[in-house]
Protein backbone atom coordinates (compact mmCIF):
# COMPACT_ATOMS: atom_id res chain seq x y z
CA UNK A 1 0.00 0.00 0.00
CA UNK A 2 1.17 3.46 -0.76
CA UNK A 3 0.48 6.62 1.16
CA UNK A 4 0.94 9.78 -0.32
CA UNK A 5 1.07 13.35 0.85
CA UNK A 6 0.27 16.19 -0.25
CA UNK A 7 0.93 19.92 1.33
CA UNK A 8 -0.26 23.29 0.33
CA UNK A 9 2.52 26.61 0.80
CA UNK A 10 1.43 29.87 2.69
CA UNK A 11 1.81 32.36 -0.33
CA UNK A 12 3.20 35.74 1.03
CA UNK A 13 1.60 38.68 -1.10
CA UNK A 14 2.57 42.09 -0.68
CA UNK A 15 0.38 44.36 -1.52
CA UNK A 16 0.42 48.63 -1.83
CA UNK A 17 -2.87 50.25 -2.77
CA UNK A 18 -1.96 54.27 -4.52
CA UNK A 19 -4.44 56.47 -5.78
CA UNK A 20 -4.55 58.35 -8.66
CA UNK A 21 -2.19 60.61 -7.24
CA UNK A 22 -0.02 58.01 -5.98
CA UNK A 23 -0.84 58.29 -2.65
CA UNK A 24 -0.89 55.60 -0.40
CA UNK A 25 -4.30 54.15 0.57
CA UNK A 26 -4.79 53.73 4.50
CA UNK A 27 -6.98 51.70 6.02
CA UNK A 28 -7.73 49.09 3.76
CA UNK A 29 -9.09 45.63 5.33
CA UNK A 30 -8.85 42.10 4.75
CA UNK A 31 -12.94 42.16 3.16
CA UNK A 32 -11.18 44.94 0.54
CA UNK A 33 -9.15 42.42 -1.20
CA UNK A 34 -9.50 39.51 -3.91
CA UNK A 35 -7.08 37.14 -4.54
CA UNK A 36 -7.49 34.35 -7.23
CA UNK A 37 -5.67 31.93 -8.94
CA UNK A 38 -6.03 31.09 -12.46
CA UNK A 39 -9.65 32.52 -12.24
CA UNK A 40 -9.96 30.91 -8.93
CA UNK A 41 -10.50 32.26 -5.87
CA UNK A 42 -8.04 31.71 -2.96
CA UNK A 43 -8.98 31.54 0.80
CA UNK A 44 -6.94 34.75 2.58
CA UNK A 45 -5.44 33.38 5.86
CA UNK A 46 -4.34 36.01 7.25
CA UNK A 47 -3.96 39.58 6.59
CA UNK A 48 -1.49 42.40 8.38
CA UNK A 49 -2.05 46.11 7.64
CA UNK A 50 1.23 48.87 7.27
CA UNK A 51 0.97 48.94 11.50
CA UNK A 52 2.44 45.56 11.37
CA UNK A 53 6.24 45.40 11.94
CA UNK A 54 8.95 46.08 9.39
CA UNK A 55 12.09 44.59 9.30
CA UNK A 56 14.48 47.27 7.31
CA UNK A 57 17.92 46.63 6.41
CA UNK A 58 19.37 49.90 5.89
CA UNK A 59 22.31 49.90 2.90
CA UNK A 60 24.93 52.32 2.52
CA UNK A 61 27.12 52.91 -0.24
CA UNK A 62 30.71 53.73 0.72
CA UNK A 63 32.29 53.32 -2.56
CA UNK A 64 35.16 55.87 -3.52
CA UNK A 65 32.33 57.44 -5.54
CA UNK A 66 30.47 58.43 -3.41
CA UNK A 67 32.90 60.79 -1.17
CA UNK A 68 31.75 63.80 -1.86
CA UNK A 69 27.78 62.45 -1.00
CA UNK A 70 29.58 61.18 2.46
CA UNK A 71 28.21 63.99 4.86
CA UNK A 72 25.17 64.47 3.32
CA UNK A 73 24.98 60.50 3.42
CA UNK A 74 25.39 60.26 7.18
CA UNK A 75 23.18 63.27 7.53
CA UNK A 76 20.31 61.53 5.85
CA UNK A 77 20.66 57.89 7.51
CA UNK A 78 20.18 59.80 10.73
CA UNK A 79 17.25 61.63 10.08
CA UNK A 80 16.40 58.23 9.01
CA UNK A 81 17.05 56.25 11.80
CA UNK A 82 15.17 59.15 14.59
CA UNK A 83 11.89 58.18 12.18
CA UNK A 84 11.66 54.41 12.52
CA UNK A 85 8.59 53.56 14.33
CA UNK A 86 8.99 51.61 17.80
CA UNK A 87 7.90 48.27 16.36
CA UNK A 88 10.14 48.12 13.46
CA UNK A 89 13.89 46.71 13.84
CA UNK A 90 16.48 48.27 11.57
CA UNK A 91 19.78 46.70 10.97
CA UNK A 92 22.47 48.75 9.49
CA UNK A 93 24.38 47.54 6.41
CA UNK A 94 27.14 49.12 4.13
CA UNK A 95 28.76 47.84 0.60
CA UNK A 96 31.19 48.75 -1.76
CA UNK A 97 32.32 45.98 -3.55
CA UNK A 98 30.54 43.57 -1.19
CA UNK A 99 27.52 44.16 1.13
CA UNK A 100 27.86 44.03 4.88
CA UNK A 101 26.27 43.98 8.26
CA UNK A 102 27.77 47.01 10.61
CA UNK A 103 25.35 47.06 13.59
CA UNK A 104 22.49 44.51 14.13
CA UNK A 105 18.81 45.19 14.79
CA UNK A 106 19.74 44.25 18.20
CA UNK A 107 22.42 47.30 18.43
CA UNK A 108 21.66 50.06 20.54
CA UNK A 109 20.69 53.72 18.91
CA UNK A 110 23.70 55.26 20.13
CA UNK A 111 26.02 52.09 18.90
CA UNK A 112 24.33 52.53 15.42
CA UNK A 113 24.94 55.90 15.45
CA UNK A 114 28.75 55.31 16.11
CA UNK A 115 29.19 52.35 13.94
CA UNK A 116 27.50 55.22 11.31
CA UNK A 117 30.38 57.83 12.25
CA UNK A 118 32.86 55.30 11.67
CA UNK A 119 32.16 53.73 7.91
CA UNK A 120 34.73 55.92 5.42
CA UNK A 121 34.44 55.82 1.47
CA UNK A 122 36.17 53.32 -0.85
CA UNK A 123 36.41 50.76 -3.24
CA UNK A 124 34.22 50.25 -6.24
CA UNK A 125 30.05 49.59 -6.21
CA UNK A 126 28.67 46.38 -6.70
CA UNK A 127 25.00 47.84 -6.56
CA UNK A 128 23.11 44.48 -7.76
CA UNK A 129 25.29 42.47 -5.80
CA UNK A 130 24.36 44.60 -2.61
CA UNK A 131 20.90 43.74 -3.33
CA UNK A 132 21.16 40.27 -3.25
CA UNK A 133 22.95 40.13 -0.22
CA UNK A 134 20.86 42.27 1.19
CA UNK A 135 17.53 39.88 0.35
CA UNK A 136 19.27 37.03 1.35
CA UNK A 137 20.09 38.98 5.30
CA UNK A 138 16.14 39.58 5.04
CA UNK A 139 14.40 36.51 4.12
CA UNK A 140 14.68 34.77 7.46
CA UNK A 141 12.62 37.39 8.72
CA UNK A 142 8.99 37.57 9.85
CA UNK A 143 7.96 40.57 9.57
CA UNK A 144 7.81 42.64 6.25
CA UNK A 145 10.89 42.98 4.77
CA UNK A 146 12.73 46.02 2.95
CA UNK A 147 15.92 47.13 1.73
CA UNK A 148 16.77 50.73 2.10
CA UNK A 149 19.40 51.18 -0.18
CA UNK A 150 21.31 54.92 -0.19
CA UNK A 151 23.53 55.61 -3.01
CA UNK A 152 24.71 57.19 -6.03
CA UNK A 153 23.69 53.93 -8.13
CA UNK A 154 26.82 53.70 -10.52
CA UNK A 155 27.08 50.52 -10.50
CA UNK A 156 30.58 49.22 -11.70
CA UNK A 157 31.57 46.13 -9.85
CA UNK A 158 28.79 43.68 -9.77
CA UNK A 159 28.68 40.31 -10.63
CA UNK A 160 25.07 40.19 -10.44
CA UNK A 161 23.27 41.28 -13.59
CA UNK A 162 20.77 44.18 -13.30
CA UNK A 163 17.75 41.55 -14.13
CA UNK A 164 18.84 38.60 -11.56
CA UNK A 165 18.94 41.25 -8.28
CA UNK A 166 15.22 42.37 -7.99
CA UNK A 167 14.29 38.75 -8.88
CA UNK A 168 16.53 37.86 -5.33
CA UNK A 169 14.41 40.65 -3.46
CA UNK A 170 11.08 39.09 -4.73
CA UNK A 171 11.60 35.86 -3.92
CA UNK A 172 12.84 36.89 -0.51
CA UNK A 173 9.26 38.81 -0.43
CA UNK A 174 11.41 42.28 0.07
CA UNK A 175 10.42 45.12 -0.70
CA UNK A 176 13.54 47.75 -2.51
CA UNK A 177 13.64 51.46 -1.34
CA UNK A 178 16.24 53.66 -2.93
CA UNK A 179 17.43 56.82 -2.00
CA UNK A 180 19.40 58.93 -4.18
CA UNK A 181 22.23 60.39 -3.22
CA UNK A 182 25.60 62.01 -5.14
CA UNK A 183 25.54 61.31 -8.98
CA UNK A 184 21.96 59.64 -9.17
CA UNK A 185 20.23 62.88 -7.18
CA UNK A 186 21.21 64.53 -10.21
CA UNK A 187 21.31 62.17 -13.32
CA UNK A 188 17.97 61.56 -13.84
CA UNK A 189 18.30 58.08 -16.65
CA UNK A 190 20.15 56.65 -12.89
CA UNK A 191 16.73 57.92 -11.33
CA UNK A 192 14.46 56.36 -13.79
CA UNK A 193 16.97 53.18 -13.49
CA UNK A 194 17.02 53.21 -10.06
CA UNK A 195 12.78 53.84 -9.53
CA UNK A 196 12.43 50.83 -11.90
CA UNK A 197 14.34 48.61 -9.79
CA UNK A 198 12.22 49.31 -6.68
CA UNK A 199 8.98 49.44 -7.92
CA UNK A 200 9.17 46.41 -9.66
CA UNK A 201 9.77 44.86 -6.42
CA UNK A 202 6.72 46.88 -5.14
CA UNK A 203 9.09 49.60 -3.44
Amino acid sequence: QALFHSAVDLVVVSVHVADDHKRFVHGLKQTDFQISEDTRPQTITSFATEDAKTDILLALDVSGSMTAAFGELKTTVRSFLSGVREQDSVALGAFSTSLWLVAPESATSEAQLAALDGLRPGGGTALYDAMVRGATLLKPKTGRRVLVMFTDGDDVSSRTSADAAPVALQDADTMLYVVAQGRAAQDQALQRQLTSLASGTGG
